[in-house]
């Protein structure tokens, strides 16, 4: 199940970097962005930073049996934890990135909206 997840999540990450080269491509077809921009030098560059690194945090095969031990002073205990766990927990930022991908695929960000925002000076972004 492990082994699972984590090709599903290396098949996220490659889908979310072919993305935003694709949105950039389009940017530069729209003059958005120019010729010479790219996913480092453009504004872009935080959100797709933010997007892989929410894609990380998942439960690993080569994590299973690794754990966090913490240690509780006030009633003098240690607390384990398994760090696939955690992991998981974490993984469920990723509801993030599924509320975005329906706000983009929405109405809100058809062309009609775009070139509404770009009439009237407003940057339509993500």
């Amino acid at each position: 199940m492990l082994f699972a997840s984590m090709i599903c999540t290396l098949i996220l990450i490659v889908v979310l970097i072919v993305w935003f080269i694709l949105s950039i491509k389009w940017m530069r077809a729209v003059h958005i962005l120019t010729k010479f921009d790219n996913i480092c030098n453009s504004k872009i560059r935080k959100q797709v930073i933010l997007e892989l690194l929410l894609c990380f945090l998942a439960p690993y095969p080569f994590f299973k049996g690794v754990k966090i031990k913490q240690h509780v002073v006030d009633y003098d205990t240690y607390i384990e934890y398994e760090l696939n766990h955690i992991l998981l927990v974490l993984s469920f930022v990723w509801t993030y990135i599924l509320i975005w991908w329906a706000l983009v695929n929405s109405w809100y960000m058809n062309s009609r909206a775009y070139w509404v925002s770009v009439l009237n000076g407003c940057e339509a972004n993500y």
